[in-house]
């Protein structure tokens, strides 16, 4: 073989090597069946042709395949459409080189995530929906996107919007999201779904003065959004949230659909809506959701007004009041009198409420818990106890706080010797036994009884006696301790003051001899008590 000859052929495989380098293999079958059937210029031995499918323009529509990977997408850069909807697809190759493209459908699959979508400034129409997105791609670039769908997915959170100025549709319903970015920059902005998600409150709209449609039911809102400048809308979607305003709709005058339902609204808040023209047809109010009303407590053997707080104002509703399931009374307002309530009246309770404006239409509570509280509240009881000791007997001083100390009455019963003791103002002396039962009188219904005894402390008290005749034998008693000694008689009557240590020798302050009995000595203000009992 000449040197020429192998020169040639030397070149004629290096050419085929370089055609062979620019087809790739395309790995989904089903994705190359379609491309075979569909472009088959593009296909050369089940790869693709590079420099045939940069050419390709127009739509590429694989929707419905069954295709799991549409890898060798991303060398159609000169599409304009790209629909690859109802497939099994979980991702999408970097697609940053179809800057020609306009629209995008990836529908109805599986996608976990969406590639960078930034470089595609020709991008108008994102379809995304019904797949498993937690998340969406940085779209401040894609400033021409007229339309977002999103909706059904798992979302949590959206990117920055306001920079999407020709953004005329967003729709990211039925997903997880907690808050929704600013639009106000959005001029054009013509319809907002976010229904079904967990808002607590929609950004603000004022300046979204295209807005024909918002859709943000099925949500926690409980602000009520000011729309009071959409003065293009025709359709607003408040329903199954929590608000309990209605916003201002006066200047909103293209009104078709309005969805007030299943929030927390009463017959007060519809009211100034009834003078809107076609009103019947334009708003659907009802349902709403339950009532909220607070837990209530009466106090026991009052007569007790229960009031809902709801339309209290109106004198036209219907007020059907239940108890543990039955209904029991049926009022013109807002009122509900439970004369002398007892126990017995405890439990849950329920109201429905009827308009005649609002015919077909019933407003109810949640249920609600009515509870009792005794007529006496014994926690608040204070007692001042003094004990029985050597110098006389017990005392009691009884308080019952919050309550006119006028209206009650006391009575101490001993557990051992049922002697019994009343008092007007609670202040019982001479209490001689160690234990009582407490009853307490606020009226004839009011009566209470104590559920623990009344303990009054026994307190030790030392006993001698002295026989002061001077017969050399207990003439005296001498008290070993420092401070002083008082002596008392039985009666509390001071009888000497000693500076001790010191003798006594049964002799007063005036240095007469005592009479016989018994006589009690106080030693440092009552550190301890001696009980002496004088003899001859």
């Amino acid at each position: 073989m000449t040197k020429k000859a192998s020169i040639l052929i030397i070149l004629f495989w290096g050419i085929q090597g370089i055609l062979y380098a620019q087809n790739i293999a395309i790995p989904d079958k089903n994705f190359l069946a379609f491309l075979k059937k569909e472009f088959s210029k593009v296909i050369n031995n089940d790869s693709l042709i590079l420099e045939k499918a940069k050419v390709i323009d127009g739509t590429l529509d694989c929707s419905g395949k069954n295709i799991q990977s549409i890898e060798g997408i991303q060398y159609f850069t000169s599409l304009e459409v790209l629909k690859a909807n109802n497939n099994q697809l979980t991702s999408v190759p970097d697609i940053s080189n179809l800057k020609d493209i306009t629209r995008i459908e990836l529908t109805f699959n599986n996608l976990i995530t969406i590639p960078d979508l930034s470089n595609l400034t020709k991008l108008k129409t994102l379809f995304l929906y019904n797949n498993s997105l937690k998340s969406l791609p940085d779209l401040t670039g894609n400033t021409a996107l007229v339309q977002l769908i999103a909706s059904n997915n798992f979302l949590t959170v959206l990117p920055e919007l306001n920079n999407l100025i020709s953004l005329k549709k967003i729709d990211v319903g039925n997903n997880q999201i907690t808050s929704i970015p600013p639009v106000d920059k959005l001029t054009l902005l013509e319809e907002l779904t976010v229904w079904k998600n967990q808002l607590q409150a929609l950004p603000d709209l004022q300046n979204n003065v295209n807005l024909i449609k918002v859709n943000a039911g099925t949500n926690n809102i409980v602000l009520t959004p000011d729309v009071s400048k959409n003065v293009n809308l025709q359709e607003l979607s408040l329903d199954r949230n929590f608000l309990t305003k209605i916003p201002d709709i006066s200047n909103l005058t293209k009104l078709k659909k309005v969805e007030f339902h299943l929030n927390q609204f009463s017959f007060e808040d519809f009211i100034p809506l009834k003078g809107y023209p076609n009103f019947q047809n334009v708003f659907i109010i009802s349902p709403q959701k339950d009532l909220v009303v607070s837990n209530q407590n009466g106090k026991e053997f009052s007569d007790f007004i229960i009031r809902t707080g709801i339309d209290s104002s109106m004198t036209n509703n219907t007020y059907e009041w239940y108890f543990n399931g039955n209904k029991i009374e049926t009022t013109s307002e807002d009122l509900l009198t439970i004369p002398n309530i007892t126990d017995a009246n405890e439990g849950k309770y329920i109201v429905k409420i009827t308009n005649p404006s609002f015919p077909g239409m019933t407003l109810r509570t949640d249920t609600f818990l009515v509870s009792v509280s005794s007529c006496l509240d014994l926690s608040k009881l204070t007692f001042n106890i003094s004990g029985i000791n050597c110098l006389g007997t017990g005392s009691v001083l009884i308080k019952l706080e919050g309550e006119n100390p006028a209206t009650l009455s006391y009575e101490l019963k001993s557990q051992s010797t049922s002697n019994t003791f009343k008092s007007t103002f609670g202040s019982f002396t001479g209490l001689s036994d160690e234990s009582y039962s407490l009853k307490i009188f606020l009226d004839d219904k009011c009566q209470k009884d104590f559920p623990e005894a009344i303990k009054i402390p026994l307190e030790p008290c030392d006993e001698t006696f002295i026989t002061p005749n001077n017969d050399g034998d207990k003439d005296g008693f001498f008290f070993s301790e420092t401070g002083k000694a008082v002596i008392y008689d039985k009666s509390g009557n001071k009888i000497k003051e000693l500076s001790i240590p010191a003798e006594w020798n049964g002799t007063s302050e005036k240095g007469n001899i005592v009479a016989i009995g018994y006589y009690i000595a106080n030693i440092n203000n009552g550190a301890n008590y001696i009980r002496i009992s004088v003899l001859y």
